[in-house]
């Protein structure tokens, strides 16, 4: 079929997704191969990008015997994208515009991909264009549409998208150009875990709660689950409480652990989304009438967690002898693992001294705290020291923490491993 080419707008496409590991860029634009050769007008171009880790495909809305074809097209309006081609259903002579009246293009990604932008150009200023985001299963995980008439990107982010489908959104019309892919997972869906939280009352006159934020920055609706993993037990069933956030909705949860789960005591949280773009982070203060003092505590994923074979350092600590001047250290173990481990943790001095070899044990998914943790292994007093953490234990995955707290005035700083 020969459809007729006519004068329209312009669009390019911009796919950028962040990711959790290092991310390979790529910039597909119809025009060059990946080895830099040009491509003609009406070349079918499904496997051209193969190499890339990218394929395309047609999904059409009815059958037909070029249902899988996709192809590089000349008819690319002036100022639109990068000349010579745009990507259709259809090759040269025919027009390049698509609609989802007959069909779209689907791309496809051997490596996860986090966002992946379109650019679209519209026919008139009734027609929009859409992108639709799916995992590997099928399953729809974004959307997004285009305004009415609208020239430019249409993005979409989530965790790990293994194909988009673009097109004309229902009866309209228009056309795409210049693909770029950063492969990669991009935003995880956790889980998260939030160390170092609180409802309780601490040494002296400090009471200690904890803050919980939640954002989606994601473009589909989140729904996510907070776990409640009580300090000093092993916690393979903990109480949890669901939640959903639209698109780019923030919620923040005042003394998380009395308004989510009435209860009182220290606990880790952990978070876990579906859909959307989850991101998460805590405040733990002293709650003081005269004003609070508090912490920064950071939501952290599996890849920042202790494994075997690696070594974390807590650095920056101090403990006075008493609890009326300097500093107090309280160190903080959050087991990730479904089973029991050991913690190795070793105690230094500033000055490299060797001061006391210490193991924990930890049961499935059992964090501790331990106050004052330097004068509770017998190292005494330290000005100036740190702590390196390792595990053994064959498939072992945890967390560690310090919190230093000035003992006058109860403010505290949170230090992660690193």
């Amino acid at each position: 079929m020969t459809r007729a080419r006519g004068v329209y707008l312009v669009i390019g496409l911009l796919v950028v997704m962040p990711a959790i590991a290092a991310a390979q860029v790529y910039r597909i634009d119809f025009d060059q191969d990946p080895a830099g050769n040009s491509i003609a007008a009406g070349t079918v171009i499904n496997t051209v990008y193969a190499s890339m880790g990218v394929t395309f495909e047609r999904v059409n809305a009815s059958p037909s015997s070029t249902a899988w074809k996709v192809y590089a097209n000349d008819d690319q309006p002036a100022g639109f994208g990068s000349p010579p081609n745009v990507v259709s259903l259809y090759g040269s002579p025919s027009a390049s515009d698509v609609s989802e009246k007959v069909g779209l293009i689907r791309a496809v990604f051997e490596t996860p991909a986090s966002t992946v932008c379109i650019g679209f150009r519209p026919n008139s200023a009734t027609y929009s264009g859409v992108i639709r985001a799916f995992d590997a299963a099928g399953a729809k995980l974004a959307e997004k549409m285009s305004g009415h008439g609208v020239t430019g990107d249409i993005c979409v982010s989530a965790f790990r998208i293994h194909h988009v489908e673009f097109s004309g959104a229902g009866d309209g019309w228009g056309r795409f150009d210049n693909l770029q892919v950063t492969l990669g997972a991009g935003p995880v869906a956790g889980p998260f875990y939030i160390g170092a939280t609180a409802n309780q009352r601490g040494v002296g006159t400090t009471a200690w709660v904890t803050d919980l934020e939640v954002l989606n920055r994601g473009t589909t609706k989140a729904d996510f689950t907070v776990e409640l993993l009580r300090w000093n037990q092993a916690n393979p069933a903990p109480s949890s409480k669901s939640y959903s956030l639209e698109p780019g909705m923030a919620m923040r949860y005042p003394n998380a652990l009395a308004t989510i789960f009435s209860y009182s005591g220290g606990a880790t949280l952990r978070l876990t989304g579906v859909g959307g773009s989850i991101v998460a982070n805590a405040r733990t203060y002293n709650n003081d009438p005269g004003g609070t003092y508090g912490q920064y505590i950071p939501a952290l994923t599996l890849e920042q967690a202790v494994q075997p074979g690696m070594t974390r350092h807590l650095l920056h600590l101090s403990q006075s002898a008493t609890d009326t001047t300097g500093f107090r250290t309280n160190l903080g173990l959050v087991s990730a693992s479904p089973f029991g481990l050991m913690v190795r943790a070793r105690f230094f001095s500033s000055a490299g001294k060797l001061l006391v070899i210490k193991t924990y044990s930890l049961r499935a998914y059992e964090s501790i705290q331990i106050l004052k943790v330097f004068l509770d292994v017998g190292a005494g007093a330290v000005a100036d020291g740190y702590i390196e953490l390792s595990s053994e234990t064959a498939g072992a995955t945890f967390f560690g923490y310090a919190s230093v707290v000035d003992n006058r005035t109860g403010d505290g700083v949170h230090i992660p491993a690193v």
